[in-house]
């Protein structure tokens, strides 16, 4: 919210979901180990410090939309300003990637 305590403009611009999942980018909320008590967590991928930066930076990422241009243009003061379009296709992405290491980090938890 802002300081008037109205709704960051991306709330009201954006699908709830797409609004939600910039939310959890801004406020570290994304669904990583680092995010949710376990503090030295590494990157399933290339096994450097996980964040909710290095999904835009990591090499698991590459060739994808999620850069360290689009982390920076999300956490913005005022909240991102992408089109309604960009938006939902840069959090459909993120949402993606976050799936598809869980998926990665649960097969390395099982089978070492």
């Amino acid at each position: 919210m802002q300081a008037n305590g109205n709704l960051k403009k991306y709330f009201t611009q954006y699908t709830w979901e797409t609004a939600r999942t910039l939310f959890e980018v801004r406020t570290n909320m994304v669904n990583l180990d680092c995010n949710f008590g376990r503090k030295e967590s590494k990157c399933c991928i290339c096994g450097d410090e996980e964040s909710t930066e290095h999904i835009f930076e990591c090499v698991g990422s590459r060739g994808s939309q999620l850069t360290q241009q689009t982390y920076l243009r999300i956490i913005q003061p005022g909240g991102p300003e992408f089109t309604k379009d960009k938006a939902e296709e840069i959090t459909k992405e993120i949402r993606t990637i976050i799936k598809e290491r869980k998926q990665i980090q649960d097969i390395l938890n099982k089978y070492g």
